[in-house]
């Protein structure tokens, strides 16, 4: 007996080390200690697992689930449908993701440009999006509303502010901004648009791997207090102006 469960050790170090997959379906393990289960998966990174249909996890120590997944960074996670994590330690699920689908920065080492998390949400391989996304710096974008039930609070103490320097006058500014009544994603919608406030305010306008521009709503507010405290300066003169005319009659 003591034979037989030395023999089914032996046997089993063996499978394992010496890869684990299931040829009469396709399937390939060439990395070293690799895993590969399902139809047509392939796990050749070393340490990775693939498993699904038409799974591939090539990057040392990453996993692929799902159908036609791929996990091409090191420590890289995905799953679903036709998603891809090429970036370090990411991990992505939904479907057809665009963010993290190529190397944002390294696929090796930790690096906080990179993407952390993803949740793709495209449908199809040529019209690829996402719902979410994270990056390792803590950088969120929501595609979609985001609805907070309680108070969003942001970072404004001055000790970790540099070269802090007044806006001075912003009301000529704002006055070639025009709010707009607007669709997108099927709901009507109040706001402004980018390419307006790029031209007068053009650090509260960032764009993304796609060139789509976004508008830093928030920092619009510390540009309409300097323009109302401007308007009421104005307001204020002309008051002092009109007493005085008044006071000659």
């Amino acid at each position: 007996m003591k034979k037989l469960f030395t023999l089914l050790a032996l046997t089993l170090s063996f499978s394992v080390n010496a890869q684990m997959s299931d040829n009469s379906v396709g399937t390939s393990a060439t990395g070293s200690n690799a895993v590969a289960m399902g139809k047509s998966t392939t796990a050749s990174g070393g340490m990775s697992t693939a498993m699904g249909k038409s799974t591939t996890a090539s990057g040392d120590m990453s996993t692929a689930m799902g159908r036609e997944t791929t996990a091409s960074g090191e420590y890289s996670t995905t799953m679903g449908r036709e998603t891809t994590a090429s970036d370090y330690a990411s991990l992505v699920i939904g479907q057809y993701n665009s963010s993290g689908s190529s190397v944002t920065n390294n696929a090796t080492s930790f690096n906080t440009a990179n993407t952390a998390f993803v949740i793709g949400n495209g449908t199809a391989s040529n019209a690829k999006s996402d719902a979410f996304k994270v990056m390792f710096n803590g950088d969120t974008t929501v595609s979609n509303d985001l609805t907070v039930s309680g108070d969003v609070n942001i970072s404004s103490d001055a000790r970790l502010k540099s070269n802090i320097v007044s806006l001075g006058s912003t009301l000529s500014k704002l006055l070639q901004i025009d709010g707009k009544y607007y669709e997108m994603k099927g709901k009507q919608k109040i706001g402004v648009l980018a390419q307006e406030i790029k031209e007068v305010f053009p650090e509260l306008v960032s764009e993304d791997d796609n060139e789509m521009l976004a508008v830093n709503y928030q920092g619009l507010v510390p540009v309409l207090i300097n323009a109302l405290k401007e308007q009421e300066d104005k307001i204020s003169r002309l008051e002092n102006l009109v007493e005085k005319l008044i006071s000659k009659k």
